[in-house]
Parts: C-alpha cells; sequence; structure tokens
C-alpha cells in the first residue's frame, strides 16, 4: 500500500484503525481542530471526553467544605485521606484518623468518614481531553 499511516491499516491487526498525532498546545492545536471541524461537519468530528472520578483527597475536600471544616482542619484531614492506602483488615481510615487525633466515633468525623467512603469514584466532572477527537461517517 504504501501510505503513510499503513502500518495502523493492517488487516491483521483485526480492529478499527486508530491514527494518534501529537499536535502542539494552543494556537496551533485550535487550528487543527477547527479545521477537523470544518472538513468532517458537525456529525462527523467531536471531541473526546473522560469521566473524572472521586478518589481519597478530592473527595474528603469537598465532604469537609460541605460539613464546614476549619480550613486547618481540612487540610489536615484531607491530607490522611490522601495517603491512606489499605493494608489489612484492621487497617481502616477509622484507624488512621484516630492516630492523627480525631475521634472518629464524633458523630461529624464518623459521617464525614461515611461520606468520604461513600464518594469513592462517584463521578465528580467531565473532562475534555486536550485535542483528542474523534473522526467517522456522518449521520
Amino acid at each position: 500500500m504504501e501510505l503513510l499511516f499503513e502500518r495502523f491499516l493492517s488487516e491483521s491487526r483485526g480492529e478499527v484503525a486508530r491514527i494518534d498525532i501529537d499536535l502542539p498546545s494552543g494556537d496551533e492545536r485550535e487550528k487543527v481542530i477547527q479545521h477537523v471541524y470544518e472538513r468532517y461537519g458537525q456529525l462527523g468530528a467531536a471531541m473526546t471526553a473522560n469521566v473524572i472520578s472521586y478518589r481519597g483527597r478530592s473527595a474528603a475536600r469537598e465532604v469537609g467544605k460541605a460539613l464546614g471544616f476549619a480550613e486547618e482542619q481540612l487540610a489536615r484531614i484531607s491530607g490522611l485521606v490522601g495517603h491512606w492506602e489499605w493494608r489489612g483488615e484492621n487497617d481502616t481510615m477509622a484507624r488512621h484518623f484516630e492516630q492523627a487525633g480525631f475521634d472518629a466515633r464524633h458523630p461529624r468525623i464518623a459521617h464525614y468518614l461515611d461520606l468520604c467512603m461513600r464518594m469513592q469514584n462517584l463521578p465528580r466532572h467531565l473532562g475534555q481531553h486536550s485535542g483528542g477527537m474523534v473522526i467517522c461517517a456522518g449521520c
């Protein structure tokens, strides 16, 4: 075939061709994106996106803000959550909080811990992949 992107079009790959091209950021990237939209139209081109989920530290900060923790407490408590990693049956987030001087049985702390754990992996926001695009046959 002797095409520039021939390695992406091999029938032996057993999948649809995917071509990744790295572009400079800024105005040049935006020019390419606009060109693709103009060339393939509204139904033939789209930006890609991914779902950003809550993880330890982001959940800890959001829950702490919602429950009215002071900034000093919030920094200390979210730092604990961000570094917590389960290492065994007796290794719990509540235990780490107690070691840091928080009473995990206190209703506010217990509620905080519960909400942090429940928020894990919930969608936080939709992120647009920098310049990632899908091009297809328009409908």
